[in-house]
């Protein structure tokens, strides 16, 4: 049996988890759907809630329709 030790990270459930960028901070952004200001949690959080409990988005579908 291995003994952890302090150089070691920490595992979560199997994966390391990854330190966050200096700049991924919470702030007011704009929805990349709607164009709403909304507080997002961090820059890869970039489309509002309403935006996402739409079944459109939830569906996957690009709320268009293409034609070739």
């Amino acid at each position: 049996m291995m003994r952890k030790t302090d150089k070691e990270p920490e595992f979560f459930h199997g994966h390391i988890p990854l330190a966050r960028a200096n700049e991924d901070i919470a702030k007011t952004r704009s929805c990349l759907r709607c164009q709403e200001k909304f507080e997002s949690s961090g820059f890869g959080e970039r489309v509002c809630r309403r935006c996402k409990s739409t079944s459109t988005w939830r569906d996957g579908s690009s709320g268009t329709s293409a034609k070739y």
